[in-house]
């Protein structure tokens, strides 16, 4: 919308949506200028920024509980150990862990595993 000064719902449902999405890719990659950021410290901040409505509030909340707080692929520090995500639950800072030692584990039904962020 920057470059027309459109704001809010007159911006395009793609164009608010993308902007979501670029926001999220750039921080998650590493640039000659800058490390790539853990995905639970880029949605922290994604969420700091909806907040002041600098994202469609609606599009942002469907965004997080899709991907979650651990995007699927991330490997967790959990108070009983190293843990790969396979899968979100109804809460997205909850999801599916696949523990080695332990098999699949819903860390939202399962209230004594917790994951350590670093």
């Amino acid at each position: 919308g920057y470059l027309h000064g459109k704001r809010g719902m007159e911006i395009s449902f793609a164009g608010r949506l993308i902007a979501i999405c670029d926001v999220y890719d750039a921080m998650m990659r590493e640039r000659r200028y800058k490390s790539a950021m853990k995905p639970n410290h880029v949605m922290a901040f994604l969420s700091k920024l909806a907040s002041m409505g600098q994202f469609d509030p609606i599009l942002f909340r469907k965004f997080y509980k899709t991907l979650g707080k651990f995007p699927i692929g991330s490997v967790l520090t959990t108070n009983i150990g190293l843990g790969v995500v396979i899968g979100q639950t109804a809460d997205p800072e909850k999801p599916v862990i696949f523990l080695p030692d332990k098999g699949e584990i819903n860390s939202n039904k399962n209230h004594n595993i917790r994951i350590v962020e670093e």
